[in-house]
């Protein structure tokens, strides 16, 4: 289960780059990391399944989250070539929104 996210709210005209890159790292790379150590366990086994767990925010955007806004629905778009590339086996990637009626 990936649920990783940070926020380091800013308006983007004060916005640092460290509180940019910080959120990036956090909240998309760390989609990247966790599927790639679990992938090769997953294939091997031919079953497995990554819950990717993001927020409204995420998909909406707040003031001054320009940063968290631009990373977070990252994850909701990589699970679909995820799962066309692992659609042989019984491997899954599912993503959910939290504080909307996605279901799981």
């Amino acid at each position: 289960m990936n649920n990783a996210g940070i926020t380091r709210d800013n308006l983007m005209m004060r916005m640092k780059d460290d509180e940019w890159y910080d959120v990036v790292d956090t909240n998309l790379n760390s989609l990247f990391r966790l599927s790639k150590g679990v992938l090769r366990g997953m294939t091997k086994a031919r079953w497995g399944r990554i819950i990717n767990i993001g927020s409204v925010v995420g998909a909406m955007g707040n003031a001054g989250q320009v940063n968290y806004a631009s990373a977070k629905p990252a994850w909701k778009v990589s699970a679909v070539p995820w799962r066309v590339k692992s659609a042989r086996g019984r491997l899954r990637s599912t993503r959910w929104l939290q504080g909307s009626s996605t279901p799981i």
